[in-house]
């Protein structure tokens, strides 16, 4: 639980700082590289934050007569977001340019 919190800001942050990033490497100030250590820290903050803590947080807080039954749902359901995003992403970034990493911002802030 002590990483939950770091883990989650770390991941709001490199969203934020996505778009800032992206349109400097599209006026050509920067290198692309920024973008990658972003994706990066993105990752390192999901894998510290709520990554690694799904199983633990399913097993605190449900009972443990649902528990062989809601933990594969929720895991599927988990999964099935990843995959809708994974596909919904290069749209919104079409119609909404950069602003895209905003809106995911603050939901991670949310």
């Amino acid at each position: 639980r002590k990483l939950l919190l770091p883990g989650v800001g770390l991941m709001a942050v490199s969203l934020l700082l996505m778009k800032p990033v992206y349109a400097q490497i599209e006026a050509g100030t920067l290198g692309s590289l920024w973008s990658f250590v972003l994706l990066f820290a993105y990752i390192a903050g999901f894998e510290f934050g709520p990554g690694t803590l799904f199983a633990v947080v399913v097993n605190e807080m449900l009972p443990q007569a649902v528990l062989p039954t809601l933990s594969p749902i929720l895991g599927m359901a988990m999964g099935c977001t990843g995959i809708t995003v994974t596909f919904l992403f290069p749209m919104l970034e079409f119609h909404l340019k950069s602003s895209v990493f905003y809106i995911f911002g603050g939901i991670a802030l949310a």
